[in-house]
């Protein structure tokens, strides 16, 4: 009795539990959601049972339209709002009569020979962060565009058609003028070209509203009284320089338009006019002779290297550079500068 009791009991919960695992079945197949959970639980399951003792599993790439840094990152220095003049690493030589309009901030001493000083605050020896990286040089090359071979626009006959399409040209020579057509708002117009020169009076003008970017590879050749883009604005134009022959400006230039030189040294000579941010990767910059505005409301941004401004020259905006020495009656002037968006720093490569 007792015997029969138990086998019976036992039976009884082997029915039960037949008849939960149905219903659960059904219930499973038939709510979709459910179904979809039970399912993934029981993949993850299978591949913890499969992974080897030890291994770590690799981390998941991002997805492609993510940005894991904060967007338009830029030396805080170098806000609108920021109100120094010169930013420096190490030691200020004001010789002569020279003048820093404004204030300055180094981790060096100012040294200063004969009238020359710092009409504003000056705070030496700061001891602060000089955190200034370059931006990222794009990734533009010659072999991304068509060859349109060597470009000239003569004396005579002169060119009458725009340039209106993007090209690689060997050469590109403007011994009279040019215009290149930017196209409509929000378009960009890229030319690529090895060496770049004019002559005594070439002329580029700019037309359209788009955005004009010149590649030059090699060699930048800007003399006598050339201009570029005269009647334009800074942001308009932008020229990208990777050679390694020193960057020069001489005679009466006219330029307006934004300037990343690579790794070459950079030399405005005469009476030179420049609207525009100018980035240099060189170590030297210097800057000559002339009068009025060398520079015009622009930021003149070489991190690595020493800046030496001669005669009466005028820089007038905002300068970073690692040491700096003024001659004669030169001077540097505040302005607000507004960075180009055309610079971007890698988040990335940022020191804290």
């Amino acid at each position: 009795m007792k015997s029969f009791f138990r086998d019976s009991q036992g039976q009884t919960l082997i029915e039960y539990g037949l008849f939960l695992g149905v219903l659960v079945l059904f219930l499973v197949v038939g709510i979709p959601g459910l179904r979809n959970s039970v399912l993934n639980v029981f993949a993850a399951t299978v591949q913890d049972f499969n992974v080897i003792e030890g291994e770590v599993d690799p981390v998941e790439d991002p997805d492609p339209g993510e940005d894991p840094t904060e967007e338009g990152w830029f030396p805080p220095q170098l806000a609108l709002d920021d109100n120094q003049t010169l930013y420096a690493n190490g030691d200020i030589y004001l010789i002569g009569s020279s003048v820093v309009y404004g204030n300055v901030i180094t981790n060096g001493n100012v040294i200063s020979r004969g009238t020359g000083r710092v009409e504003g605050e000056l705070v030496s020896y700061a001891g602060y962060s000089y955190n200034f990286p370059m931006p990222v040089f794009p990734d533009i090359t010659a072999d991304q565009f068509e060859n349109k071979g060597n470009f000239e626009a003569p004396w005579w006959p002169p060119v009458e058609d725009p340039i209106v399409e993007d090209a690689y040209y060997p050469t590109f020579d403007i011994k009279k003028s040019v215009v290149i057509d930017t196209g409509n708002e929000g378009d960009v117009r890229t030319i690529v070209v090895d060496h770049f020169t004019t002559g005594g009076t070439g002329d580029v003008y700019l037309q359209g509203e788009g955005k004009l970017i010149i590649v030059i590879n090699e060699t930048f050749t800007f003399n006598g009284d050339s201009s570029f883009n005269p009647d334009g604005l800074p942001d308009s134009a932008i020229i990208y320089y990777r050679g390694s022959q020193d960057f020069n400006f001489g005679g009466a230039q006219d330029f307006t338009g934004n300037i990343y030189i690579e790794q070459a040294d950079l030399n405005l000579r005469g009476s030179s006019s420049n609207a525009g941010n100018i980035i240099v990767g060189g170590d030297q910059v210097t800057v000559s002779g002339g009068s009025g505005p060398r520079l015009i409301d622009s930021l003149l941004y070489a991190p690595e290297a020493h800046l030496t401004l001669n005669g009466s020259a005028d820089l007038r905006g905002k300068v970073v550079a690692k040491t700096v020495q003024i001659n004669g009656a030169a001077h540097i002037d505040y302005g607000p500068v507004q960075v180009s968006e055309d610079f971007y720093w890698d988040p990335f490569f940022i020191e804290e």
